[in-house]
């Protein structure tokens, strides 16, 4: 398809977050970002390739390895480390100097970022009892036990890195940083697809609440 064969530099500059699970060079795994524009960038990846890279969610779904650069080797989903690539994509976009070469400032910078949807968890004391008892089989138990995830410790480390990441946002940026997200009140795993209505109905309402017109009217006044 048109899509499938369009490589990152057919495209508006891009910052794609994967986890390489072994970097040849180092012998380690490393975070790395697909990208069109920086230093090390990857112009000639299929943006397929990438999607499928960063998409790549552990027990979800399988590695990814690109078959025109397989001394790569294999890719995971870059939300192992950067559930929420806001930050990321603004480090190296400054570190790229596309801000000189479009001739503006941090203080002309203005980040959207939108989420893709978040549910209440955590672990009450109720369900931890006798902390001293807590070890591996706690942290990493499979099944949801009221509002404690299951495999906790998974969902605590990808939740908290998110929301850092939004908090380091609007620490270096202020009001020009907007962070967009829905509540969910179910848990709804990454292969759930039975409950797409239910998202969509739990977004719909999200769109008419006041938080996303007050979203919206920053964008107006900022992007517009």
């Amino acid at each position: 398809s048109q899509y499938g064969d369009a490589r990152l530099k057919d495209i508006r500059p891009v910052n794609v977050a994967t986890l390489q699970l072994l970097n040849p060079n180092t012998g380690n795994w490393r975070p790395m970002t697909l990208d069109n524009f920086t230093a090390g960038a990857h112009p000639e990846i299929r943006s397929v390739d990438a999607a499928l890279c960063t998409s790549a969610a552990p027990v979800y779904f399988p590695p990814h390895r690109i078959a025109e650069n397989e001394s790569m080797g294999y890719f995971a989903d870059g939300g192992i480390f950067a559930n929420n690539p806001c930050t990321l994509t603004l480090s190296n976009v400054v570190a790229a100097g596309l801000l000189e070469k479009a001739g503006k400032t941090m203080e002309q910078v203005r980040v959207l970022s939108l989420g893709t949807g978040v549910t209440q968890e955590g672990i009450s004391p109720k369900v931890v009892r006798n902390p001293d008892s807590w070890g591996i089989l706690n942290w990493m138990f499979p099944l949801q036990r009221g509002k404690t995830p299951a495999v906790p410790l998974l969902n605590a480390l990808l939740n908290t890195v998110m929301d850092v990441d939004a908090y380091t946002g609007a620490q270096l940026l202020g009001d020009r940083f907007r962070r967009g997200n829905v509540n969910l009140p179910d848990d709804y795993p990454l292969d759930n697809w039975q409950d797409v209505q239910t998202l969509k109905r739990w977004t719909d309402e999200y769109i008419a609440s006041p938080a996303w017109n007050s979203i919206c009217q920053w964008v107006e006044q900022n992007f517009c």
